[in-house]
């Protein structure tokens, strides 16, 4: 009986590990998602920055 209730202790705190594992990957991924249009955003800014100084050159 303690050998049965051992096994168990050890597949919960297995099922546990590994569900904290795959929340922290979902909660990773989708931040990063959420930063994705930010990066790009900054891009276009920079970009923008880069026409409006070439266009300040040719004046």
């Amino acid at each position: 009986m303690k050998n049965r209730s051992s096994r168990l202790r050890t597949f919960l705190l297995l099922g546990g590990v590994l569900y904290l594992c795959g929340l922290s990957f979902i909660v990773g991924r989708s931040s990063a998602e959420i930063g994705k249009p930010t990066v790009h955003m900054t891009h276009q800014m920079n970009e923008l920055d880069r026409l409006q100084q070439e266009t300040a050159k040719q004046k």
